[in-house]
């Protein structure tokens, strides 16, 4: 019997090899759901500029934007599954999306396949400059002494949840006020609009070189590599860790074998000194793991971001 099983399978995986082997056959397109200028587009056109060039095949990013990252992900997911088109899946369309939109039209564990890990990256908080405090700890003081009149800016519902869980476990009472993206969250933090707002490594750097904001803190657990000097949210609020993360993900029933192959590729970019170099100046932190791997994360990360929806009684809508 095993033997007959065994033969009955071999055409199979005879015929899946090859094409695995020969992937890809053509460009391949990688759907970022996040307009041009993103942190999400600017990570993918990173790697998929090393892609490009390792497979020697031109790796072509279509950003389609729209319902926070709902329209990009349902058209990679409706995509042939031919390993020809991925999509840059994060904590926004992977982690949270699914709490947050009441008739969201995909479920990223059933829909879509893990090909690979790429980065993550916590989030700093920025403050700005007029604001008379010199840390955390000094600003959450202000907040207390001031209820509702401190406010916070966010361009996506992860940095939303940063700035909300933050005052949730210091029982301070900030003003959340929604962007269009974080470029514009911080824009306002700069002018001394908003008071803060947690953004990313690809803008604040730059703000914070030129003097235009105050980092007080990273979301991390821990002391964030490429930021050494800046202090936790946990050193001050212990138990608070936050982080955000990036993958390629491919139509749920794209073979095994091209996963895999496109896995291995990845891997070997990633590793590379260069790419690293560039990713760190995005403020990103590569890392590679096996689709079950990054398919354990996603799990986890799906629950985890439920629980922090819950605990703040975020309405879907």
């Amino acid at each position: 019997m095993i033997a007959r099983r065994s033969l009955l399978a071999a055409p199979a995986l005879l015929g899946a090899l090859p094409a695995a082997a020969a992937w890809p056959e053509r460009p391949l397109r990688i759907i970022v759901p996040f307009p041009p200028g993103s942190i999400t587009d600017a990570m993918t056109r990173t790697v998929a500029d090393a892609l490009g060039q390792a497979l020697r095949q031109p790796v072509v990013v279509e950003n389609r934007a729209g319902g926070n990252g709902v329209v990009g992900t349902q058209a990679a997911i409706q995509a042939p599954a031919d390993g020809s088109v991925m999509v840059a899946i994060s904590v926004s369309t992977a982690s949270l999306n699914p709490h947050v939109l009441r008739n969201l039209p995909y479920d990223p564990l059933r829909d879509l396949a893990p090909v690979g890990y790429l980065c993550d990256c916590p989030y700093m908080l920025a403050v700005t400059p007029g604001l008379q405090a010199a840390n955390l700890a000094q600003l959450l003081e202000i907040a207390r002494a001031r209820p509702g009149q401190l406010t916070y800016s966010y361009g996506n519902q992860s940095a939303m949840i940063c700035s909300a869980l933050m005052a949730q476990m210091a029982g301070v009472q900030m003003l959340g006020v929604p962007y269009r993206g974080g470029a514009e969250a911080l824009t306002d933090v700069v002018a001394g609009r908003i008071t803060t707002t947690f953004t990313d490594f690809v803008n604040g750097p730059a703000q914070l070189k030129e003097g235009r904001i105050k980092a007080f803190a990273v979301t991390s657990g821990q002391r964030f590599s490429l930021a050494p000097d800046t202090p936790t949210v946990a050193e001050t609020l212990p138990g608070y860790d936050l982080s955000v993360w990036f993958g390629l993900a491919a139509p749920r029933a794209t073979p095994e074998p091209v996963i895999a192959r496109a896995n291995a590729v990845l891997a070997e970019v990633l590793a590379q000194p260069q790419l690293r170099d560039r990713l760190a100046s995005q403020g990103l932190a590569p890392r590679s793991m096996s689709p079950l791997e990054f398919a354990a994360v996603m799990r986890r990360e799906l629950d985890l971001w439920g629980d922090r929806v819950k605990r703040l009684n975020i309405e879907p809508t």
